[in-house]
């Protein structure tokens, strides 16, 4: 999905990685290293783009993008995640792909449901 980021008060330490690029980061099959700032000799090679977001200034997060935020200090902002025409497509590609993830990972106790107690909990299984 899209989003942005209004930030109200703080600074925010912001990293982004272009699409593709996150397998630099990547600390197994499951996700990515906690702090990018742990790999700064894989920045160069990964275009890493670091900026400091101040109070007043809205970031937009492109789709895709891995992207990591530290705060500078205390800090409030507003976010919000979207999705529109142009990457509906993917979204939905992404969530029927994990829901066939989840189906899989729990189909060793497929037995102990009804079919729609195991739909129910691959549902659950998508948004842990």
């Amino acid at each position: 999905s899209y989003s942005w980021s209004a930030n109200i008060c703080g600074r925010k330490l912001w990293y982004f990685v272009p699409p593709g690029n996150e397998e630099f980061f990547r600390r197994d099959r499951n996700g990515f290293i906690e702090d990018i700032r742990i790999a700064k000799e894989k920045w160069l090679k990964a275009n890493v783009v670091q900026f400091v977001q101040l109070p007043g200034e809205i970031v937009f997060v492109p789709s895709n993008w891995y992207h990591q935020v530290h705060n500078l200090e205390d800090a409030i902002s507003i976010n919000h995640n979207f999705i529109n025409a142009s990457n509906v497509d993917l979204v939905l590609r992404l969530i029927c792909d994990r829901l066939l993830d989840v189906r899989k990972e729990i189909a060793d106790v497929k037995d102990i449901f009804t079919k729609s107690e195991f739909e129910d909990e691959c549902q659950v299984g998508l948004i842990d």
